[in-house]
């Protein structure tokens, strides 16, 4: 295992905070256009703490850990999985993120070539500079023993608010990220050794610096990323 950022506490009553103002509407970077420069180890521990991390471990008929997003039941079925493409301080790769003790897990040590994981999401070229894609994925099961076919339900909201919590982060960092719902289902799960009677892909988030300042921009492919979409 490797620690994900030492300037992220995950022990009992540390509380993960962030720089930045994400009150400013600015301060959303959002789009298909990134950047080829890296980001840092550290901000990608920030990203996953802060989006499904464990703030706090407290006595609630037992032992609770406290974590950013509402979870039917207190199951907390999700897994991240972090595809590192460019990430200073950490070598390109695939992977697992353990919330408690805030470490990451090699999955993959081999670097990603990013046309291939490009194609994965249903080839949308504009991720070839992403700096790491976050994959969601679930274990059905931990839901399902308790609420029944419901609990896909509270399965697909989770990972919704998960989402969204990595977009916040992103953007009180000065990172951007794209929201990415479509992808070949079986190479995903097969790039993170996920077993597909058990844990299942459900949604991803793309992450690096933006390739421009302008908004508007931003959300519109590039002439030669938009002759290369498939999709």
């Amino acid at each position: 295992m490797t620690t994900c950022s030492a300037s992220v506490e995950a022990r009992r009553g540390h509380r993960c905070f962030i720089a930045g103002d994400a009150r400013d509407p600015e301060a959303l970077v959002r789009g298909r256009r990134f950047s080829t420069a890296p980001i840092d180890r550290a901000e990608v521990g920030t990203l996953l703490h802060g989006s499904y991390g464990v703030l706090d471990i407290i006595e609630l008929w037992g032992e609770f850990c406290e974590r950013p997003v509402p979870s039917g039941g207190g199951l907390y079925p999700l897994e991240l999985y972090v595809l590192a493409q460019r990430v200073r301080g950490l070598d390109g790769g695939v992977y697992h993120y353990v919330p408690l003790g805030h470490r990451l897990e090699v999955v993959r040590s081999d670097a990603l070539p990013s046309h291939p994981s490009s194609e994965m999401f249903l080839g949308q070229p504009y991720l070839v500079n992403a700096a790491a894609i976050v994959v969601i994925t679930a274990v059905v099961q931990r839901s399902l023993w308790k609420y029944e076919d419901r609990g896909y339900r509270y399965i697909v909201l989770e990972a919704g608010h998960v989402a969204q919590n990595l977009n916040l982060c992103a953007a009180a960092l000065g990172i951007a990220s794209l929201n990415l719902g479509g992808f070949f289902d079986e190479d995903i799960m097969a790039l993170c050794r996920l077993d597909p009677h058990r844990e299942l892909a459900l949604y991803g988030v793309a992450l690096g610096r933006a390739g421009t300042p302008d908004r508007l921009e931003s959300r519109q492919p590039s002439d030669v990323d938009q002759a290369m979409r498939r999709f």
